[in-house]
C-alpha cells in the first residue's frame, strides 16, 4: 500500500516494466489547448513544460502549472506569467514520486481552489506528478499533460480517473528510498 487516504507514505519508483502501460494516453489527445478544451473545468493543472507554454501561448492560464524548465533534457525558459506567481519548489528525481513532490502538487492545488495560481517547480523531472494532479484535484477538473509527437492528453477528473491513477500507482511503483526500499 502507498497511499493512505491522499497522502502518498513513501517515496515511490516506477517499475520498468509498467514504462509502456504509462505510455498510453489516458485522455483524448489535442493538438490545440484553446479556451473551448477547457469549459466547464473546476480546475486546470498543466503537467510540462511544452504543455504549460502551449496553453499560455493559446491564451489559457493554468490554474497549476508544473515544470521543471527542461524539454527534451534542454534548458527552456517558461512565460513569464508562468513564473509571476506563487512558485513552490520542490524536488522530484527521474522515475520516482516523491513524498515532497507529492505534498507540494497537494499544496498547490489546495492553493488553486482558494484562487491562487501556482507554479510547482520541481528540481528533477515532473513527468509522472500527473498523478498526484488526477488523484488530488476535484471533480471536473483538467489534468493536461504531454505526449511527446503526437499533442497533448486531457483528463477530466472523476471518481473514475481518480480510482484508475490510484490503481495504476499501487500496480506500477515499487517504494524506494531511505524507508528501506529499493534506491531512488
Amino acid at each position: 500500500m502507498l497511499l493512505k487516504g491522499d497522502e502518498l507514505i513513501v517515496d515511490v519508483r516506477l517499475r520498468d516494466e509498467c514504462r509502456a502501460i504509462l505510455a498510453k494516453p489516458r485522455g483524448p489527445l489535442r493538438g490545440s489547448l484553446g479556451a473551448e478544451v477547457f469549459r466547464g473545468c473546476s480546475l486546470i493543472v498543466a503537467v510540462g513544460d511544452r504543455v504549460s507554454a502551449s496553453m499560455v501561448e493559446a491564451g489559457v492560464e493554468p490554474d497549476v502549472a508544473i515544470v521543471d524548465m527542461m524539454e527534451k533534457r534542454e534548458k527552456v525558459d517558461l512565460p513569464a506569467l508562468l513564473l509571476g506567481r506563487r512558485v513552490i519548489e520542490t524536488g522530484n528525481p527521474a522515475g520516482t514520486i516523491t513524498r515532497e513532490a507529492w505534498r507540494s502538487v497537494k499544496d498547490a492545488i489546495a492553493s488553486a481552489i482558494g484562487g491562487e495560481r501556482v507554479t510547482v517547480l520541481v528540481d528533477g523531472e515532473e513527468d509522472l506528478l500527473g498523478f498526484p494532479a488526477v488523484i488530488l484535484s476535484p471533480t471536473d477538473a483538467a489534468v493536461v499533460y504531454g505526449q511527446p509527437g503526437r499533442g497533448a492528453v486531457v483528463v477530466r477528473v472523476d471518481e473514475g480517473r481518480r480510482a484508475e491513477a490510484v490503481e495504476l500507482l499501487e500496480r506500477c511503483f515499487e517504494p524506494c528510498g531511505h524507508q528501506g526500499g529499493l534506491e531512488c
